[in-house]
């Protein structure tokens, strides 16, 4: 017997006649109908032909993607967090230098600006807000007391909340205004910060350049909590940071966009 000729069998799977080579006995073969794949029966010591037995389909190979693939599909994953972030940072940037400017060039109008925010604040926890007017021209005695609660007026007392002589207005002075400023100051420069580095992460994320400043400006959303604006900064920063964590993110920021995509 010549190792060119073939043995007529039937497929295990379909049941199809197929001649398998005599050389490829006791191998994996696949079948021409069906595709399945199948081990080509053995000879056997008394001369006849064990059954063919089916193997396990193979799982399907997905194609490797070429560079300009994986560039596009990276850019399609990151896009929607990115933007997200973007939007709020530039809200953070306006919001932020709004309050800078505002604490820098027109104290008086931050000033009242804090006492609103304080108000509201109070309003909230149900409890009226009293600013304790100081005159520093007269000195502490016993009708001018040093915190000042023989002179205490309301501010701009709000209207819907009612009177409760069981719980007492809360009470702040200029020092604790001041403070206030002093820390609403801090905050906005702290929070214009972090909107720029995250704004300007996101955008360079977009053009999936320069990938260490991407991703600070992940961290930098993510940090960037002074106002409430930024808050949906978190989610979209831990989003997009994960998505640049992937094992080829950071080789495609490194190659060059090819000139049809730049």
């Amino acid at each position: 017997m010549k190792d060119s000729e073939t043995t007529a069998i039937h497929c295990p799977a379909c049941h199809q006649q197929v001649r398998v080579p005599t050389s490829m006995f006791g191998t994996p073969v696949q079948c021409p109908h069906c595709y399945a794949m199948f081990q080509a029966p053995k000879r056997l010591a008394d001369g006849t032909l064990s059954a063919p037995e089916r193997l396990p389909d193979l799982p399907p190979v997905e194609p490797e993607l070429t560079p300009p693939q994986k560039r596009h599909k990276l850019r399609e994953s990151l896009m929607f967090p990115a933007m997200l972030v973007l939007l709020v940072g530039l809200m953070g940037v306006i919001v932020n230098g709004t309050l800078v400017t505002l604490s820098l060039q027109f104290p008086e109008s931050f000033r009242k600006f804090i006492i609103q925010e304080l108000q509201m604040f109070n309003q909230f926890l149900d409890e009226p807000l009293v600013v304790v007017p100081v005159d520093p021209k007269q000195p502490a005695n016993a009708e001018n007391p040093p915190d000042g609660q023989a002179n205490a007026q309301p501010v701009n007392p709000p209207a819907d909340v009612p009177a409760n002589p069981d719980q007492p207005p809360a009470k702040v002075d200029e020092e604790g205004i001041q403070a206030a400023m002093a820390y609403r100051q801090r905050g906005a420069m702290f929070g214009l910060l972090m909107s720029l580095l995250s704004a300007v992460g996101a955008f360079q994320a977009i053009r999936l350049k320069t990938y260490q400043f991407a991703m600070v400006g992940c961290v930098a959303s993510m940090v960037n909590l002074v106002n409430c604006c930024c808050i949906p900064g978190f989610p979209a920063g831990v989003w997009l940071i994960i998505t640049l964590i992937d094992s080829d993110a950071k080789e495609i920021f490194a190659t060059p966009a090819p000139e049809s995509t730049r």
